[in-house]
């Protein structure tokens, strides 16, 4: 069984959002920055569980790989968030806590700024890890119907459909944590296009949506 260790200053602690047959659920996840202030790119697992550390803390986190992801069982606390670090959170919209950052007070681009916050920046980035392994998933299991065209052209239209796909289920998924939607609104079986349909449904030919 693989396992890791993060250590580093916790950047952003993440809570998604969901409503299961037994009731509301949180799912709480975090990016750890290394102490040279370089990223660890693996995102940290807590489950269903709320974490004792907060975004600030210094941190030793064990972990172990679960299902593709890095699930946390030991955690350290070296050292918590000093206060200068609160303050600075505050004057970017959030106040360092898993709860702000999350369903109606989850970070949004403000419609005065151009530019994504760092918080934006690395959500974004866990969207786009899970979108791979989602597109990879769904590779292994042939439910993204991809082009039979041989030599160069049909290497060509397999890149530019497997593209597409991570870019839309990046979208999606960035999409979710940004609104905080939850479970019940997703439809639970994904359902492959037939040939001619493009990922969202909509006929290639003529552009009629579902909606």
């Amino acid at each position: 069984m693989a396992t890791k260790t993060f250590t580093g200053e916790i950047a952003f602690l993440n809570v998604k959002k969901g409503q299961g047959a037994r009731g509301p659920w949180k799912a709480y996840s975090a990016k750890i920055v290394k102490e040279d202030g370089e990223e660890y790119e693996e995102w940290v697992n807590f489950g269903f569980k709320k974490p004792e550390c907060e975004k600030g803390d210094s941190v030793v986190i064990t972990c172990v790989k679960e299902k593709g992801f890095w699930a946390a069982k030991d955690v350290e606390i070296t050292a918590k968030a000093s206060k200068d670090s609160d303050e600075e959170d505050s004057e970017s919209g959030e106040d360092g806590t898993a709860e702000e950052s999350e369903g109606e007070s989850a970070p949004q681009a403000s419609s005065s700024s151009k530019s994504p916050t760092k918080d934006q920046r690395i959500q974004y980035q866990h969207s786009q890890e899970m979108a791979l392994q989602l597109t990879d998933l769904l590779l292994q299991h042939k439910a993204i119907p991809l082009s039979a065209t041989a030599g160069a052209a049909g290497v060509a239209a397999r890149f530019k459909e497997i593209t597409e796909t991570v870019n839309k289920l990046t979208v999606i998924l960035n999409n979710d944590v940004a609104t905080g939607r939850l479970v019940r609104d997703i439809e639970d079986v994904y359902e492959a296009p037939a040939k001619g349909e493009d990922f969202d449904g909509e006929d290639e030919g003529e552009g009629d949506s579902d909606e």
